[in-house]
């Protein structure tokens, strides 16, 4: 059984689209519907603004596509697409879609989709509540690796790979970086760009350039410089009390 209610905030132009998805929200026992918008604009300011854990969103909008409004969602929820566009499922992924849903959808199949969400929100809670989960273990060339998280400066995404950044050396593994992060603890890791992960122990400060664009350094041993996404500078700012 799920403990609470999913929150989920939609972003859908076409009205018939947007009046079916309503009704499979209201008829999934586990949704608890927070906002809706129908263009891009609108959607960007939802996102900032409301609390959630789930968004599914359109990729033809106005003002602001599903994909580009996927940079304002809040960290750690979950993200589905709905679209009648079938070419954007791969940068969809990428994104870290949990799902895509290729109109016309069957209220069947949204609840699918549903129940991965949850599943991946119990199993991220699964991890993260491990007394003993002191590492991350990956696979690599036929070996298992066990990582302690402390050893872990940053995780950055490459396409489908991502690569863990350790103290003494790379690893690169076939997950996307949303995999990733749902195996990982928040109170150690925060995601600082939408292809970057940092280990909040590793920084050592963040810089303020012109033109309102952060840059965090990093104490390990090549004295990183990362680039901080703008929608990401705020959560990180306030983790470490600056």
């Amino acid at each position: 059984m799920i403990e609470k209610k999913i929150k989920v905030c939609i972003a859908e132009d076409e009205y018939p689209a947007r009046e079916l998805l309503l009704k499979f929200i209201n008829n999934n026992e586990h949704l608890h519907l927070v906002s809706f918008a129908d263009n891009g604009m609108d959607a960007a300011e939802m996102l900032q603004k409301h609390e959630y854990d789930l968004a599914i969103l359109d990729i033809n909008l106005p003002h602001y596509s599903g994909m580009e409004l996927s940079k304002f969602c809040k960290k750690n929820s979950y993200l589905i697409f709905a679209t009648a566009l079938k070419e954007h499922a791969i940068s969809a992924y990428d994104l870290g879609a949990i799902d895509y849903l290729l109109k016309p959808y069957s209220e069947e199949r949204f609840h699918a989709a549903i129940d991965r969400v949850i599943q991946f929100s119990q199993n991220k809670k699964y991890e993260q509540n491990k007394s003993t989960d002191l590492a991350f273990t990956i696979y690599e060339k036929n070996n298992y690796y066990i990582i302690p998280y402390k050893e872990i400066i940053y995780i950055s995404s490459h396409g489908k790979k991502t690569v863990i950044h350790t103290i003494t050396k790379d690893y690169e593994i076939n997950k996307l970086l949303k995999e990733v992060e749902n195996k990982i603890p928040t109170q150690i890791f925060i995601r600082i760009h939408k292809q970057i992960i940092v280990n909040i122990n590793f920084i050592s400060h963040i810089q303020y350039n012109q033109g309102g664009s952060y840059i965090a350094y990093l104490k390990d041993e090549d004295e990183t410089e990362l680039a901080i996404g703008r929608s990401f500078a705020s959560d990180l700012k306030e983790v470490l009390k600056i």
